[in-house]
């Protein structure tokens, strides 16, 4: 939801307030939840625009890239993964991390927990957020078997750290 603009109150003399808390909500097919915030037309952006991302535990996005837009992606909780390129190289950013995806490279982005959410803010150099989004459902095969083997490493490490915790002495 935005601010209304009317008449001769343009948002391009101005800042436009965006409301992402009554913006709407889709799931997307891998059953990640995409808010666009700030897109075209609902405001008179020309090169940019953003939404918050929220995946679920257990979820990835479906493998994509974007034939002319950049991506920006910044965690703001949880534990993730990005895989890029053919080779779905692994990322791990922590929140407070940007990650930048460049047009056209192949990129999935999987929660490594099994219950708590993953949140991120991502930005697109496409005004309309998914007017460019191309599916790679080839790669699908080899980035599931890649997160899966991830998913377990990290609850192994998990383990492992609490265990380590639980060894302590007073």
């Amino acid at each position: 939801m935005h601010e209304p603009i009317t008449g001769n109150n343009s948002a391009a003399d101005r800042a436009v307030h965006c409301y992402p808390r009554e913006a709407e909500t889709r799931t997307n097919p891998g059953g990640d939840n995409l808010t666009t915030i700030i897109y075209a037309p609902a405001v008179t952006t020309q090169r940019l625009s953003t939404a918050r991302l929220q995946i679920p535990g257990g979820v990835a996005t479906t493998p994509q890239h974007h034939r002319e837009s950049e991506t920006a992606l910044v965690v703001l909780s949880g534990h993730v993964i990005v895989l890029s390129g053919q080779k779905l190289r692994t990322l791990r950013p922590v929140p407070g991390d940007m990650v930048y995806i460049p047009a056209t490279i192949p990129y999935t982005i999987a929660n490594l927990s099994h219950h708590a959410p993953v949140l991120l803010l991502a930005f697109r150099t496409d005004p309309a957020f998914t007017a460019d989004v191309t599916r790679n459902p080839e790669l699908e095969p080899a980035a599931s078997a890649r997160i899966e083997g991830l998913r377990t490493q990290h609850h192994q490490d998990l383990m492992t750290r609490r265990a380590a915790r639980g060894r302590r002495g007073p």
